[in-house]
């Protein structure tokens, strides 16, 4: 995704408008990139995974 000159990776794939209506109906927030402020997206770009979120890694190769 890109904003402005920036290109921005917010996820590695786009909800389908199944998988959006599924969060609607579930209560899920689903946020648009234009919900994110310029802040918000410089802290994303800054933050990084804690080391223990690597015994998750397989479930990203699905």
């Amino acid at each position: 995704m890109s904003r402005g000159d920036k290109v921005h990776s917010v996820t590695d794939s786009i909800a389908s408008a199944e998988e959006y209506a599924r969060r609607k109906r579930h209560g899920q927030q689903v946020l648009d990139l234009n919900d994110f402020t310029e802040a918000d997206i410089e802290a994303l770009e800054r933050s990084f995974p804690q080391s223990e979120s690597a015994a998750f890694d397989f479930e990203a190769l699905r």
